[in-house]
C-alpha cells in the first residue's frame, strides 16, 4: 500500500489523476460506449418498425456478446472515480482493520467515509503514534468495495447524479449474475440508452 497518497499532496494528486485517466481509457474502449449511436439508431428503428428482426439482431449481436465485458469496464470506471473523489476530499479509500485497537474506527467507516485526519491525528492513547505507523498497521491493502461506496452517506460525498449511480448499481448487480449474458437484452430500452448517453458525456468531461 502506498501511504504517501495520504501524507503527500503531490503523490495524492498524481494518484487521483492517473486513476481517472486509466479508468477513462478502460470505459472508452467499451463497445457500448464507442458505438452507442449505432445501438440507439437500431433500437429507434426497431421501435418504429423500420428494421427487420434479422437486421436488428445482426446489429445488436456484437453488443450482446460484449455486454459482460462492457459492464465490467463501466463499473470499473466509476469504482476508480469514486475512490479518487473520496481521496481528493480527504477520506480513506483503504479498509480499516477489524482488529483491536481499530475495530471501533471500522464501525464508523462502514457507515460513512472516514477522514484521513481523524485516523492519523493523535487522540486516543493507542493513536499517539506516527501517521506512518498508523497507516501501515491500521489499514488493509484492500480498498473500499462498490457496495460500501454506493451507500447513502458515501454517495453524498462522492456526488454523482442519482441517474448515474442507479445505472452503475444496476450494471454492478447484473455483472454479478451468472445469467447476465442471456439477460442483457432486457436493458435495451429508451431510458437505459439515455442513461448510457449521460454516462458517456460524464466520462468525456473527466478526461484531462
Amino acid at each position: 500500500m502506498n501511504i504517501a497518497i495520504y501524507l503527500d499532496k503531490k503523490a495524492r494528486d498524481t494518484s487521483i489523476s492517473e486513476s481517472i485517466i486509466f479508468a477513462s481509457e478502460i470505459v472508452s474502449s467499451s463497445l457500448i460506449i464507442k458505438e452507442l449511436p449505432i445501438l440507439k439508431d437500431a433500437f429507434e428503428k426497431k421501435t418504429k418498425g423500420n428494421i427487420s428482426p434479422g437486421e436488428y439482431k445482426k446489429i445488436i449481436s456484437p453488443f450482446i456478446f460484449e455486454s459482460y465485458i462492457d459492464a465490467f469496464k463501466i463499473c470499473t470506471y466509476f469504482e476508480n472515480y469514486s475512490k479518487a473523489i473520496l481521496l481528493m476530499k480527504g477520506y480513506l479509500i483503504h479498509i480499516i482493520k477489524n482488529t483491536p485497537p481499530y475495530s471501533q474506527l471500522k464501525i464508523r467507516q462502514r457507515k460513512e467515509p472516514y477522514p484521513v485526519k481523524d485516523f492519523i491525528t493523535p487522540g486516543a492513547s493507542f493513536r499517539n503514534l506516527s501517521p506512518e505507523y498508523l497507516l501501515n498497521e491500521g489499514l488493509l491493502n484492500n480498498t473500499l468495495s462498490p457496495s460500501l461506496m454506493y451507500q447513502i452517506n458515501y454517495k453524498k460525498v462522492i456526488g454523482l447524479p442519482d441517474e448515474i449511480f442507479n445505472t452503475v448499481e444496476y450494471l454492478t448487480n447484473k455483472r454479478n449474475e451468472l445469467h447476465f449474458l442471456n439477460d442483457w437484452q432486457i436493458v435495451f430500452s429508451t431510458s437505459f440508452l439515455k442513461s448510457l448517453e449521460i454516462i458517456k458525456t460524464f466520462v468525456l468531461k473527466q478526461i484531462p
